[in-house]
């Protein structure tokens, strides 16, 4: 049995029983009471005043064990200094199966329910625990399809990009195709235009040549024109003097003739 003195939450004194009224009660508690193992003999130590009173000299253990210091005891207290420790050590036996025993029982009791109440938690938790396992494996599994339903759709959508992609390429090299196309065609017409602006720069400057010799004669045309018109201007100026004078001449001649036959 282990002498380890309980803690203080363990100590409760309603689980002591109270002494008989043959034993008298002691002022040491159950705790504090040493109890001797199988190996080693109860020591019944007792103040130097009893031994005195009881007629038992002191006997001091010498340090090589089995050997007193003092002499030997006569036969008769021998047999007292047994009859005490036998009286001793029914004491402490009373002590023990009257206090500490339902003591040190009530504890076991009570470490045997909290290990009852510590197995149910611990089941409960099991339990949970079982269930929150399953609960993952079951996560797992959707996680797992998840996952490959993700690399189904990953693979269609890389196969459905490849072939975008491709198709794109296809455009985009029948656009630099129909590029090259109309830049040649835009080259020829362009070469064909410049052809054209050449012969019709060719073509106006002949036209701007012969109208130059055109205006030219025109010019010329119109100065002996003008000359021509400057002569007949002078001729008729000529001719209305001529004309105005055989008018006034007329007149004259006129009134003449109108006097003499109105003096007739």
């Amino acid at each position: 049995m282990s002498t380890r003195r309980p803690r203080a939450e363990d100590k409760q004194p309603e689980e002591f029983v109270p002494a008989s009224p043959e034993q008298p009660v002691s002022s040491q508690r159950p705790e504090d009471i040493p109890i001797a193992s199988p190996e080693q003999p109860v020591s019944s130590k007792r103040p130097r005043a009893e031994d005195k009173e009881r007629g038992l000299p002191s006997k001091k253990k010498n340090k090589d064990e089995g050997q007193s210091s003092g002499p030997r005891l006569p036969s008769t207290e021998r047999q007292s200094a047994k009859e005490l420790s036998a009286a001793i050590r029914r004491d402490i036996s009373h002590v023990i199966n009257s206090r500490l025993l339902p003591y040190v029982q009530a504890r076991i009791q009570r470490h045997i329910v909290a290990i009852d109440t510590w197995k149910q938690a611990y089941e409960v938790e099991l339990s949970k625990v079982r269930e929150l396992q399953a609960t993952n494996n079951g996560l797992r599994g959707q996680l797992a399809a998840k996952d490959a339903a993700k690399s189904e759709v990953h693979a269609l959508a890389r196969t459905e990009v490849q072939r975008e992609l491709e198709q794109f390429k296809r455009s985009v090299t029948k656009l630099e195709d129909f590029k090259r196309s109309v830049t040649a065609k835009e080259k020829a017409a362009e070469e064909t235009d410049l052809q054209k602006l050449a012969l019709v720069q060719t073509q106006l400057e002949e036209t701007k040549r012969s109208s130059e010799a055109s205006i030219k004669r025109l010019e010329e045309e119109a100065s002996c024109l003008r000359e021509a018109l400057a002569t007949k201007e002078s001729d008729m100026q000529a001719l209305e003097n001529a004309h105005q004078k055989e008018i006034s001449t007329s007149r004259q001649h006129v009134e003449s003739t109108r006097r003499r036959w109105m003096e007739k």
